[in-house]
């Protein structure tokens, strides 16, 4: 994240793993993928956890983390958050790894 100044701040979901392994529907991944961020300083992605299955988050400006997960889900993923706190995202019911698409309100 890189804010006015031009300071860069890494994130990092703390749940994430912190080397490459073989994560299911994916192949050799690892860590944390941000994929947007809105107006008022939400960031929404996705991270592989030590077991690297797969899992949404979006973290709030104060830098806390809320994982975002499909009830049932085998893995969810690709969080993107717009201005109104509506996120959106894929996740794969089995592991035949077919993408279903999402889409919910986040409440701060």
């Amino acid at each position: 994240m890189r804010d006015s100044s031009g300071v860069i701040t890494q994130i990092d979901e703390p749940e994430a793993s912190t080397s490459v392994g073989t994560a299911p529907c994916v192949g050799s991944i690892g860590g944390t993928s941000a994929l947007s961020i809105n107006n008022k300083g939400y960031i929404g992605g996705h991270y592989w956890d030590t077991s690297y299955n797969e899992h949404g988050f979006i973290r709030a400006p104060s830098g806390t983390f809320i994982t975002v997960n499909v009830p049932g889900a085998y893995q969810t993923a690709g969080v993107e958050i717009n201005n109104a706190n509506v996120a959106v995202g894929h996740w794969v019911t089995d592991t035949s790894c077919d993408d279903e698409g999402f889409i919910a309100t986040i409440t701060p």
